[in-house]
């Protein structure tokens, strides 16, 4: 009985091995590089889920502004967060002698705060 060996097919054989094992780890390498973008993208969106969340809390809650000064009616009023000075004005008014020109209009309130609204200068009498 002679057996006939082929050189060339054990080395084929051994070539196509190892490229098999290369494809497999290559497609692992991308299935398990697309779990982690899935993995990170869920937790991304837990994360922004969660800000949103937040921000829609805040912006519910009322916060307290205290004024004081040339006021008609000092005292704390409950605003929501992103009203202007000049909003909540509207419901108090300043008193005749308050110094018009030094009142923050535009300030936007975020946060609890107290604001002092300041008295014209009062003339003084000639005499």
């Amino acid at each position: 009985m002679h057996k006939s060996r082929h050189p060339d097919h054990s080395a084929e054989s051994h070539s196509q091995t190892r490229l098999l094992i290369r494809e497999w780890i290559l497609i692992f390498g991308i299935l398990g590089l697309v779990a982690a973008l899935l993995v990170i993208s869920q937790l991304s969106k837990v994360r922004h889920d969660q800000m949103l969340q937040t921000c829609i809390e805040q912006a519910d809650r009322a916060i307290a502004i205290t004024l004081t000064g040339a006021i008609q009616r000092p005292g704390t009023y409950e605003v929501k967060p992103g009203t202007t000075l000049k909003d909540l004005l509207k419901n108090v008014p300043l008193a005749e002698n308050a110094e018009r020109k030094k009142v923050p209009l535009k300030k936007v309130f975020y946060s609890t705060q107290d604001i002092h609204i300041p008295h014209k200068k009062e003339a003084i009498p000639e005499g």
